[in-house]
């Protein structure tokens, strides 16, 4: 099962090595900014590596692959510093139920479904706005379980393994 409890105390743990070790402190408003960029630019990463918005240029059918495990963790990870920098954090834990819920729906149209969690971020950031960060957490997992097809083990053992390699580079 996928602990999104676990998750954020890593990625809190995590966040918090990383300051230390590489001494890296910036005024709360101007980390706020960054983390909100570096999500903007990992779910742009995603979206290029999988391609499905790029017919024109014969694509192959969308792959799962190592490079789509990373950065969908990663996107994760920055959805997670969010929840911290916001003091959303009690937005993130899902109950199983939550997850069995999110992992039976249908899969959607990728461009609407990529545009919708740009837009809910988009009013987190401008209006401060919880209700859409929730629903672009919800968006975002549903995404790696029902459009990746991930299982739910897979992305906590990836999930973990990433933040451990985070934290000792």
């Amino acid at each position: 099962m996928l602990d999104t409890a676990k998750l954020l105390r890593l990625s809190r743990e995590a966040k918090q090595t990383i300051s230390l070790n590489r001494n890296f402190r910036q005024k709360p408003a101007d980390w706020r900014k960054t983390v909100y960029v570096n999500l903007d630019v990992q779910l742009g990463l995603l979206a290029d590596q999988l391609g499905w918005f790029k017919g024109w240029q014969n694509m192959p059918a969308m792959a799962i692959n190592a490079t789509t495990i990373n950065n969908y963790v990663q996107t994760l990870n920055l959805f997670l510093w969010i929840a911290q920098v916001e003091q959303w954090t009690h937005l993130v834990v899902l109950e199983e139920s939550e997850l069995t819920k999110l992992a039976k729906m249908p899969k959607r149209d990728l461009n609407a479904h990529y545009l919708g969690i740009k837009s809910m971020l988009w009013n987190c950031y401008l209006q401060g706005d919880q209700a859409s960060f929730k629903h672009a957490w919800h968006s975002i997992i549903k995404f790696g379980l029902v459009e990746l097809a991930l299982k739910q083990d897979f992305l906590q053992q990836a999930f973990e393994e990433q933040i451990n390699a985070l934290v000792t580079d």
